[in-house]
């Protein structure tokens, strides 16, 4: 019953290495006490796999699932189910060896979006409140250990450093009930002036956001904020201009991480919404030991020239808007914003909040993502991006498309199981046969037809007001076996 832990041969290539197809992607190939070992479940791989039967035993009382058979309603594994919680954080923390009330609170922002409503810009806020104490490496390499299943040590030697940062910044302890505060800043800068030797930080004028109410029990906050009155003379108004607006912010915690910026969004225009694990990245997560060594040990990597077509749509769509979409938990969004700001073009961005706890609930998180943004700007035409080795795409994805067919203009799906042969989890296809054909397509490889096809669509259906030309149908259907 639980073949899908088995691990995957696919991994990311060297960091100057050039690829055109998933074969030539290289695979790091560890000792043979090491390939020995992995093979092995660890304890989060157990523990996770009597999760999965749990909800599978749920599943069959419940109506939502009871229609599904279990591999096809649960898909790909959800690889980040087996990072640490709250309470193991603190179990694992030895009260000699760390320093937990007196660590300074920090924010991590992610990138947002903003809209005109009502003569005045709406701006939501994400993020969420943490410390980061002191942890000895001893029980930071015990962790790595348990989680991929083999002594961290036979690692080689950049795995191992990447691995224990990367897992020395899961270890954080999120805070409730704290009031934070924002400073705004424009993309014009608003330089800074020197007054008897020293700077003024922040201009003299309206510019902070206070929130509305504390952190939830899980650190989290996210709200939107009415910018009316808050760098008016700066922020140009949303019912006169197409091109998106940049906003800089700082909030009154001790020290800042994430993204510093925010994106004010004009009400029409076009929107991509892409999912990046398996379609960004080189993740597999669908195969969670090789996933969490792509994860942990080994630098984030473009999956193939994906990031050329994003290039190109940044490029040739004009004042185009990317939302970054992700069910990684907060805890692993520095990871990959960093990824998508050095490698895809800027854009705001989601992932999954702390306190979604469950496997089944990281489904309704990315619906939800989606539905809010959608809600957000009824005007605008939308195109969603994601793979087949996740099940929530595969069903929520064409039914969103089906309940805004005004909005959603397209929904591209990676053929997982096309492109790489390792693949094995079963996928429906079912809930895409409601929809006509030109409103999606499956894809092998990225290639820069998908950009050309996207032009062509959003173009014919703003010339078209909203409906879809006979060219753009083929335009669709000629890439459709890319």
């Amino acid at each position: 019953m639980f073949f899908f832990l088995s691990s995957g041969v696919f991994s990311g290539p060297a960091s100057t290495q050039e690829f055109t197809g998933d074969s030539e992607l290289s695979t790091l190939i560890p000792p043979p006490s090491q390939r020995q070992q992995a093979t092995l479940l660890s304890n989060y791989e157990w523990r996770y796999a009597l999760e999965q039967f749990n909800d599978y035993v749920e599943s069959l009382t419940d109506d939502g699932e009871s229609e599904d058979n279990f591999y096809l309603s649960h898909g790909a594994l959800d690889m980040f189910s087996l990072l640490p919680t709250q309470e193991e954080i603190l179990q694992a923390i030895d009260p000699s060896e760390a320093n937990i009330a007196g660590t300074s609170f920090q924010t991590l922002n992610l990138p947002q979006y903003g809209n005109w409503t009502n003569e005045a810009w709406l701006l939501r806020f994400r993020g969420y409140v943490f410390t980061q104490p002191l942890i000895s490496n001893k029980t930071i390499e015990s962790f790595v250990s348990k989680v991929l299943g083999f002594p961290a040590w036979t690692l080689t030697e950049d795995q191992y450093l990447h691995a224990m940062q990367m897992v020395r910044g899961l270890f954080v302890l999120v805070h409730s009930n704290i009031q934070l505060s924002w400073r705004l800043i424009p993309e014009d800068g608003l330089e800074q002036t020197e007054t008897g030797g020293d700077y003024q930080i922040w201009p003299p004028i309206r510019n902070e956001v206070i929130a509305p109410g504390l952190t939830d029990f899980a650190g989290d906050y996210d709200f939107f904020a009415n910018l009316s009155g808050v760098l008016d003379e700066h922020l140009l108004p949303g019912d006169s201009l197409n091109e998106l607006q940049s906003v800089y912010l700082h909030s009154n915690a001790t020290s800042n991480a994430g993204i510093p910026i925010s994106y004010l969004v004009p009400g029409s225009g076009l929107t991509i919404v892409s999912d990046i694990d398996d379609v960004l990245r080189v993740s597999t997560i669908y195969h969670p030991t090789e996933g969490l060594r792509n994860l942990l040990t080994r630098p984030f990597y473009p999956w193939m020239n994906m990031h050329d077509v994003f290039a190109n749509w940044s490029q040739s769509l004009p004042d185009v808007h990317f939302h970054y979409l992700s069910t990684a938990p907060d805890q692993m969004a520095q990871s990959y914003m960093d990824f998508i700001y050095e490698t895809y073009p800027h854009g705001s961005f989601d992932t999954r909040a702390v306190n979604f706890k469950r496997f089944r609930a990281s489904w309704s998180a990315r619906r939800g993502l989606l539905e809010r943004v959608l809600q957000t700007y009824p005007q605008r035409k939308f195109i969603l991006i994601g793979d087949n080795s996740n099940h929530d795409i595969m069903k929520n994805y064409p039914l969103l498309a089906l309940k805004y067919p005004a909005q959603i203009l397209c929904v591209f799906v990676r053929n997982v199981s096309a492109s790489d042969d390792t693949f094995r989890w079963p996928y429906t296809t079912r809930y895409f046969k409601s929809l006509e054909p030109e409103k999606y397509m499956m894809f092998r490889y990225p290639t820069l037809k998908m950009a050309i096809a996207t032009m062509n669509r959003s173009r014919s259906i703003f010339l078209s007001g909203g409906k879809a030309s006979h060219g753009a149908h083929n335009s669709l259907q000629k890439v459709a076996d890319v």
